[in-house]
Parts: C-alpha cells; structure tokens; sequence
C-alpha cells in the first residue's frame, strides 16, 4: 500500500490530476482529490487524471522511455527530456518553457507548472494553428464534452453477446382468453424451407399457450413447401396458410406483410425456421406483456456457436439497437395495432426490412427485455444484406427531409471529415485545414467519428471546440463510412460540401481550387489529382471499360503532366478521398448511396449525378493530393466495393473513352492483371479470380500536321523525387528544356531517378536522358537521344552505343570520343533560359560585389580560395561551406531559380570554376551561359572552347595572381558593359533551351521518319 500512497501523493502533488475531470468521464462526483485519484489510480474505467493529459497521445510520442504502467506516473517520472513531450494534442510544452523559464525547471514538468499556476483567463499553450483559448473555456467545453460521453457509457460498454445466461425473475402468470379469438398471431414466413418448416410448425404447436394461430405465407417456393403446407393445414385447424407470388431475394417483407393481414390476434409473433421456440416462449412473453401494459418486448437468446453457447440479453432501447442490433425478429411479440401503426414491413429493402420494423417499433413504445432464455438461434441465422442494414440505419438516423429545406449560405464551404481512431492524422487534418482556411470567406467543419475510443473522441471534442462553426459528430449507431458521411452532410449549411477522409492530407490550397470549379453550374462535383510522392498519378478519376462497371483510376502511372495538359478534365466519376460536390446537388441525391458500400461511394455518387442530370465530375490538376497508391479502395473483381457497384449497375457507364480521348489517347484495348499476390488483397483465387482490369491505350495521332510532329518526349535525370531533388541544377535544366520542347507543340514529362521504370514510358515517343551521375538502359521502342552534360568519366562506349543519337557539352570531348569509340557523338552545349537570365533583371553593379553560387560538395572551390586570398569581399551562396567559411561570409544556402538571373545581373563580378573532369574535357559549365546572358563580369578557369563560344569577354584565371588585378578593378580588367550586352544577345540567340530544342525535336522527328 506504501507504492499506492507514494503514488497518489505524486499525482496530487503534480497538479494533473483534475476531481471534477475524472468524475465526469466515469459519471460520479468524487468528495476529495484523494478519492478521484485512488479511482484513477485503480485503473477502474477508461479515464484520464486531467484533460490536458492524455496517456495515448503521450505513449505514441517517440520520446516516452519504455516503462509500462501507468502513464501519467510514467510522464512524471520520466526524464527531463520526456517532461518536453507534449502529453496532448492541445498543448505545446516548448511554447510553456519559452514563456516560463521556472516551467523548464519544475520537478514535474512544463505542463505541471502551467496548470499549477493557470488561472480561468490564462492562455492555454496550445500548439501553432490552433485558436486561442482560455483555460476556464477549455476546461468547461471538456468537461461538457465529458459528461456527455459518460451519459451514453451504457449503449458504449454493453456486451451483446455474454457466456453468462441471463437471471430470470418470476414467470408471469399465463393470460387470461375471452371468447374464441386467438389472443396472437403467429406469422412465419418461408420460402424454400420444406425440409425445415415442419420443425418450425412443431415449435409452435409445443407451446404451453395455446390461444394462438399460425399463418404460414409460401413466398413462391420451387421445392416442396405447397406440400408440406396442405399436410400441415389439413389437421391443424388453427393454422392458415397464405401464397405469394416470390418477392425479392434476401426479403420477405411482403410474405410477412400478407401474414399481418391475415392476423386475427391482438398480438403478434414472428418464427422462422432458423429458431427454435422454448414451450414457454408465448406463455411467458405474453404474460408479461399482460401483466405490464407493455406494446412490445424481446426475449432472451441462447446462441449455439462452434465455440459454445453465448447469450443476448440486452436491456435498452431505440439506441442500444442502432448501436447494437441485437434484437432478431424472432425473439419479438409486439401488440398488432403497434406494428399496423407503423405501417410493417417495408417491402422497398431488399434485406433488413426486419431491423427496420424493430427501429419503428422502438420509436414509438419501448422495447422491454424479458430475461427469460426462450428461444435458441443458429450461429449463422442472421444473413441480411450489409447493404441494406446500412440503409436501414441511414434511414433511421439521417433526416433527409430536413436537410432538403436547410438554408444554404452563399460562398460557405462546408467540409465533413471521417475521423478515425488514429487521432495524431484528424489533429493534422483538422489544424491545417482550419489554418488554411482563414483566409477563406466562411469555412464549416464537420467531423464524424463513429464508436471512436475515450482517448480519441475527448481530445477532439476540445480541439473542435476552439474553432468556429466546428463541429464533433459521435454515433453510437454500428455505421460505415457512408452513412457517417451522410450523416454530417445532413448538418451542413454551406453551397459547398467537401467530403473528405483522413487518408489523405490536406490539399495544399485549402479547397479554394475545388470549391471555384463549382461555380460552373454543369459541374457537381470536383476532385484533386491524386498523385504519390515521386510524381506519378494515383488517380484522375474513375474511367470503365466496355461491360460490367469496373472503375480504374483514369491515368494511373502517368506522369503528372498528361494530366495537366487538360485544364479541368472530365471523367465519368470521381475517385479519391477527397471530393467538393454542390450542396443542392448532394442532398438532391441523398448523399452517397450506402448500398454502394464503404469502399468508394464517391464512384456511385458521380455516376447518379451525371444520371440525373445535376452535372459532371471533374479533376482539378494544380495542387495535386499526395497519397500512396495503396491507399486507394482496392479495385480488383473480388473486392466489395467493385461487387457492390455492379450489383446496383448492370453495365458501365459512358463517357471514358471520351475522357481518353481529351487526354490524348485512344483506347485499343483492356487486359487483366494478376493481383492476388499484392499485400492486402488476399482472395482465394478458387472463389474469386482477384483480377484487376487495365484499360490499354496509345497516344492520338494527327492524321494531317503542319510544321513539327507532336510528339511525347520523357526527360531523364538523375535527381531523385522530392524537395531534395528540387535543388539540384538538373531539375532546373530539365524544366527550362522542357519548357522550350512544350513552346514547340511538344508533350513532355520529367522522370527523375525514382520515375525513369514507370509503365507509362511506353507511350512516350522520345526519351531524353541528360547524362549525368545515372546510367540509363534505353528503352526499346522508342528513339532514344542521351546528351552527356556531365561527368564524362561515367560514359564508356558500349553506353553510347545503345542510344540512336548522342550530343555532348563539349566539342572537345564529342570529337575525341567519336574517335575513340566509332560511336557519332553531335557537340550539343549547355544553355541558357533568356526568360529569367537577360541584362534587363538588374542594374549592374548594384549587388555584391565578388559573388559565388554553388554548393561546396565538401570542396573549397579553387575560384572562392583564390577570391578570398587576394582579399576580395565574396558573397556566397550554397551549402557545406561551413567548414571552410566563416558564417558572415555565407548569404543563404540556396538561391530560388527564378531570382539567380537578378543576382547574376547586380553582381561587380561572377565566380565560376569546373570539376577537374569537367575542366579536363571541355564541358563548359552551364552558369557560363546563364551569366554571360545576364551581361555580367565573369572570372573562371581555363577550359578549351571558351574562347570560341565567349570571344574576351570572359575572364580566366589561373591561380590567386591572376585573380587578384581582376577583382582589384573589374571596370580596367573587363570589356564594357555595352560589349557584354552584345555578347548576352548572342547567347540568348544561339545558345538558349529554344536554340536546343529545336535542333533536338528536328532529329527525333528525323528518326521517327516523321
């Protein structure tokens, strides 16, 4: 007991153990801080000491220490270090310690000695992006919060399934019967149950009660039911047998429907064939019905399982069975003026119509449990149709009729996030999209979470708390994606609705790009590209072949840009997690369609759309949605969202072939991919072949064209994908190229080192590889170009070789490695881009005077070493120089490319210098061009060709004694600034990525024999 009271006298002492906190989460008020934290410490119920403590949020942080037990006791004894670890999502511990230096050093940590020292009307620190709160509004809406989940505690923890059989109390007296009438009707439906329905009736003729009739409905059987049914009626007179014609499959809605109107009794009962009836059933449910007063009760069940006998005995209304159906038909006797008041069963379901009826029944008188074990039920009874239990629940929890009249509020974006139980991802979702989202006019955030656990629904209740028009949806109700997105579609007020789900991080620009395409009244709805992180597309909406509707997502394994030549292309439906739709079309449609399934119900959602005429489906290409493309539904002939689709759909739908067709393609075909072996597919190949369709296409050809071919051209380069590979001077020089082909007519992709094996390189015509650290396989089939720009020691001649054409950056070694290996190799020198390097970015000689740019690559660059030694004033910009720099010297560690013409064209002078195999083979550096264009003064080593290409304008130098009169006086040492200028026009004239793309496009067209 010692480690207990230590415990609770560090707790208290910590000031995170908050009384009225506790007591709300577990719905009891404690007397003393003592009592709650005993209670807490007990471990007895799901709580946290204090809401701004959150024992999941701070075990998932990577800085806990591996302890065990509890996490509050661990936060406090943990080190220095782990005290900075923010243990909630709404607070920021380094935000406490940059305010409070006393928080840094109390024994218990930054946040104990905030909330020890917080008062109602202090700040909460809570982390950028989140509003501004104060501890006394923070700590009520908890604690509201709170109090509300722990009203609902019964419906979360209740069991319905329990090996413990349920204690009955008396057995009521049997009922008394006046005159002849039966006092029930027993209804049981049947259809194709000849070889069981005699069990059925011999479970109802066993009963101890024996005021009842039986009305048995045939619900059109083929087999032998008719013929069980005349030997049964013939010598049971109590029995009336009714045939329909066959309703639908999965239903008996309408048999069940024509037994209630045969019903004499004042009470009725449902069998079926798939329970059994105890002798006591009737005796003791009506009993107790009688003796109550009551319109309706269930009975208890016993449930015959492979793993033993369970038991259902559920005491709990309307909301126990939305968040349990745990009810079956069979175990109720309601009055039969109750269920006529309804209107019975509705024969529109195609399954579920029982849960329906019990979710009417329940709303208009409640539903007792008599806890009597009075009927037995097969493990595998219940088979309804998922699809329309979730209609079912929609239906009773969504009221579409009111949204239909809920005023809309012009230029509101309304979005409904689908939270999950990975709280970490909605915190980011909602933070940075409220963020992003202030700068917009009206912004309205729904968030659903269903059955989401303590840890992750209290957080999120507070966060949401602190914005405005911010919202927490928590049904109790067992409901999908779907319905949940439906479910806040219908509290929305805005024109614009974004349904979006956590999967997927916020688009970039909040949703201005989607919600502006919206505008146009023939589209209803808009999707972002959705890319993965190297740049190819993951989806650009749903396309289908010609047959069953099988959505494939449009473009998938293109690069970006053959999604981007369109403006806003348009696609039969949308595909992504992440969708705008109009609000008056949403709600017109009733939202997704939930026997559409979970999976995608955006694809059903467009397709009804463009059925009824409320407009298209588009895809917004700029500011592309990153996401895994294993993050997709899965979309193989075996998975559910594909069957439930064509269970609603007998064939495709139109308009992809159109689609195809915009983006430059024509469709010659569709094959089938083997997918059974990719993680998370697992299907039994002998059930379902898990096959997923791949429409086959090639690019359009013009019949008749004039002037140069188009053509589909992929740059290679070997810089990787991501931020990193931005910076690189490849990634520049392969968009400046690109840039000038598309000027051209042409369609070009970049594939950087992580691209270059996609599929979809196939359809290009051309691939360009600019030679540098990578070595590249042709592809074969298409003309293959490479242009050696860097490191020639990597080039052998086998390589050349394999290309249909070879250019080089230097005359010097073109010539000598054509010699040398038989191979033609076309001198192709490196250039310049005139748009952002010209004499008319900046006034000479208003920037730094000596300026460097280029990275060290843990080098001290021979022309900065030369520069500084003679003493000039360099200014540099790069990274890795600080082993060799001073950091005055160092202006920044990377230039945008868009502003490095400006600094070349202030600066007094440029310094350059090459690799010494650059040097050695005259690969004249590409910053030659770029700041001669720029009419600037520019030093740099000696290299062959100079000469030819620049005349005297630039400057070389040869150690610091040659370096030194240059910088000394640039005015003496160089030509005027009108000879520069002259030079600049040159080469922007003859050595610009126009000039380039020219002579590239007339050789590959010249090898296509186009």
């Amino acid at each position: 007991m010692a480690a207990d009271r230590n415990a609770r006298a560090t707790v208290l002492a910590s000031g995170l153990l908050d009384r009225d906190w506790v007591g709300a989460q577990l719905g009891v008020v404690f007397a003393s801080d003592e009592d709650a934290a005993d209670r807490y410490l007990e471990g007895a119920g799901d709580c946290s000491p204090h809401p701004l403590f959150e024992g999941a949020w701070y075990a998932a942080s990577k800085a806990r220490s591996e302890r065990g037990g509890d996490p509050l006791l661990d936060y406090l004894r943990d080190s220095r270090a782990g005290l900075r670890t923010s243990p909630h999502p709404l607070v920021d511990v380094d935000r406490i310690v940059a305010q409070h230096r006393a928080a840094g050093e109390d024994a218990y940590g930054p946040l104990a000695w905030w909330v020890r020292h917080a008062d109602e009307s202090t700040q909460v620190p809570v982390p950028e992006g989140v509003p501004a709160v104060t501890w006394g509004r923070l700590r009520a809406d908890a604690l509201d919060a709170a109090a509300k989940r722990a009203e609902t505690a019964d419906v979360r923890l209740v069991s319905r399934r329990t090996r413990h059989r349920p204690q009955p109390g008396p057995v009521p007296p049997l009922p008394r019967v006046d005159g002849t009438d039966p006092l029930v009707t027993v209804v049981l439906a049947v259809r194709d149950d000849g070889p069981r329905l005699r069990k059925a009736v011999d479970a109802v003729q066993a009963q101890t009660f024996g005021a009842w009739e039986l009305v048995i409905v045939d619900d059109g059987s083929a087999d032998d039911t008719a013929a069980v049914l005349t030997g049964v009626s013939a010598f049971e007179p109590r029995v009336v047998t009714v045939t329909v014609p066959r309703g639908k499959e999965g239903s008996l809605a309408r048999a069940r429907n024509a037994g209630l109107d045969k019903a004499r009794g004042r009470y009725v009962a449902f069998a079926d064939t798939a329970h059994t009836w105890s002798p006591h059933f009737l005796s003791v449910m009506l009993g107790s019905l009688e003796a109550d007063g009551a319109g309706l009760a269930h009975a208890a069940m016993r449930v015959k399982a492979a793993d033993g006998e369970w038991y259902i005995a559920v005491e709990g209304g309307r909301d126990h069975l939305l968040a349990l159906d745990h009810v079956d038909l069979a175990s109720l006797v309601a009055r039969r003026d109750l269920v006529a008041s309804v209107g019975g069963f509705d024969e529109s379901l195609g399954g579920a119509e029982s849960l329906d009826l019990l979710l009417k029944l329940s709303a208009e008188a409640p539903l007792r449990l008599v806890p009597h074990v009075l009927l037995d039920r097969d493990e595998d009874a219940r088979a309804d149709d998922g699809r329309w239990s979730a209609k079912v629940l929609e239906r009773h929890l969504v009221d579409w009729e009111t949204a239909q009249h809920q005023p809309r509020e012009a230029r509101r974006t309304s979005i409904v996030l689908l939270a999950g139980a990975d709280l970490d991802r909605t915190v980011r979702w909602v933070t940075r999209t409220m963020a992003r989202a202030r700068e917009a006019a009206d912004i309205e955030l729904v968030v659903v979470g269903t059955r989401l656990p303590r840890a992750v629904e209290l957080p999120l209740a507070m966060l949401l708390s602190t914005y405005r028009n911010a919202t927490l949806l928590s049904p109790l109700a067992r409901i999908g994606a779907a319905v949940a997105a439906n479910l806040g579609i219908a509290t929305t007020t805005g024109e614009t609705v974004v349904l979006a789900r956590t999967t997927a991080n916020p688009p970039r620009d909040g949703f201005h790009s989607l919600s502006h395409v919206l505008v146009d009244e023939e589209v209803a709805i808009a999707q972002p590209l959705v890319v993965d992180r190297p740049g190819l597309i993951v989806s650009a909406g749903a396309v289908f072949g010609r047959g069953r509707p099988h959505p494939e997502p449009f473009l998938a394994g293109h690069p970006v840009r053959d999604a981007q030549a369109l403006t806003y292309p348009v696609v039969p439906a949308p595909l992504s997690p992440v969708i705008a739709v109009r609000a008056s079309a949403l709600v017109r449609l009733g939202g997704y369609d939930v026997r559409a399934g979970d999976a995608m119900p955006e694809v059903d959602l467009g397709l009804r759309a463009a059925e009824q005429g409320l407009g298209c489906t588009v895809v917004v290409t700029q500011n592309p949605l990153v996401l895994k493309a294993g993050q997709l539904p899965r979309l193989d002939s075996a998975a559910d969202g594909v069957l439930a689709l064509q269970a609603l759909r007998a064939t495709s739908p139109a308009g992809s072939e159109d689609a195809w067709g915009r983006a430059g393609f024509e469709v010659v075909g569709r094959r089938w991919e083997d997918r059974t072996a990719v993680p998370g597919t697992e299907v039994d190949p002998l059930v379902f072949p898990a096959l997923t369709p791949r429409t086959v296409v090639r690019p359009l050809r013009a019949t008749v064209t004039e002037g140069p071919p188009a053509l589909r051209w992929a740059l290679d380069i070997a810089a990787p994908s991501g931020r990193r590979g931005q910076r690189w001077g490849d990634m520049h020089f392969a968009r400046s190229m690109a840039e000038a082909l598309e000027r051209l007519g042409q369609r070009v992709t970049i594939d950087t080192r992580d691209l270059r094996h996609r599929d979809t390189r196939d359809l290009d015509d051309v691939v360009l590889v600019l030679r540098g650290l990578d070595r590249v396989v042709p592809r074969p089939g298409r003309v293959n170009l490479a242009w050696v720009i860097s490191h020639p020691d990597l080039v052998d001649g086998a390589e050349l070789a394999s290309y249909d054409r070879v250019y080089a950056a230097s005359s010097t070694w073109a010539s000598a490695t054509t010699a040398a290996t038989g191979v033609p190799v076309v001198p192709l020198l490196q250039c310049t881009d005139p748009r952002n390097f010209n004499p008319e970015r900046a006034a000479p000689d208003t920037g730094p005077a000596v300026l460097f740019v280029g990275n060290s690559r843990d080098v001290y660059r021979k022309s900065v070493r030369s520069a500084l030694a003679v003493g000039a004033d360099v200014v540099v910009h790069g990274s890795d120089w600080e082993r060799f720099l001073a950091p005055n010297l160092i202006a920044s560690k990377v230039v945008a490319n868009e502003d490095l013409g400006a600094l070349y064209a202030s600066a007094g002078v440029v310094l350059n210098d090459h690799w010494d195999d650059m040097r050695r083979d005259g690969f004249l550096a590409n910053r030659l061009f770029d700041v001669t264009a720029c009419a600037a003064r520019l030093v740099t080593d000696e290299i062959d060709g100079l000469a030819e290409v620049f005349g005297d304008v630039v400057r070389t130098f040869h150690d610091e004694q040659e370096m030194g009169p240059l910088l000394a006086d640039p005015a003496a040492a160089f030509p005027s600034y009108e000879v520069r200028r002259e030079l600049a026009e040159i080469v922007m004239r003859e050595h610009s990525f126009d000039h380039r793309a020219e002579v590239l496009l007339d050789d590959a067209a010249r090898l296509l024999g186009r």
